[in-house]
């Protein structure tokens, strides 16, 4: 049989072609702005430290290696990146006017996540060099 890395692996790229396939946000033949598309409040693409706070000019020269992006049209995405050695706690943008449920984390693997996925969450630390998404509702 294939070793046990490689059929995680296999699982990871599955998810990310299924959400890719399933949702427009990834897959839209316009280009992002950082402005708001006609009939939204919500910037199309921001980024985001992982402190919450939209990043600005002093955050994109920093040492940091950990980053979130978040899609704001409808459905809304978080995209957690953590190139860093050490975990890193995320504090998902918008609380608490957006509910943000866990889509997949690369780094879970076999092993229990820490939050449920569909489960809302405020907060989630983001192991070391591994992505996790989070999919938003808000009213």
């Amino acid at each position: 049989g294939r070793p046990a890395r490689d059929l995680a692996f296999g699982a990871i790229v599955k998810a990310v072609l299924r959400l890719r396939r399933e949702q427009p946000a990834f897959r839209t033949a316009e280009y992002c702005t950082g402005r708001p598309r006609p009939g939204s409040d919500r910037k199309d693409i921001a980024w985001y430290t992982p402190v919450g706070s939209e990043m600005s000019g002093d955050d994109w020269r920093g040492e940091g290696r950990a980053i979130g992006v978040f899609f704001g049209d409808r459905p809304l995405f978080a995209v957690l990146f953590n190139g860093a050695d050490a975990d890193v706690p995320f504090a998902l943008p918008e609380q608490p006017a957006v509910q943000w449920r866990l889509v997949f984390d690369t780094a879970r693997g076999e092993e229990p996540a820490t939050v449920a996925p569909g489960e809302p969450v405020a907060t989630y630390t983001v192991t070391a060099r591994s992505v996790a998404v989070f999919n938003g509702t808000a009213p």
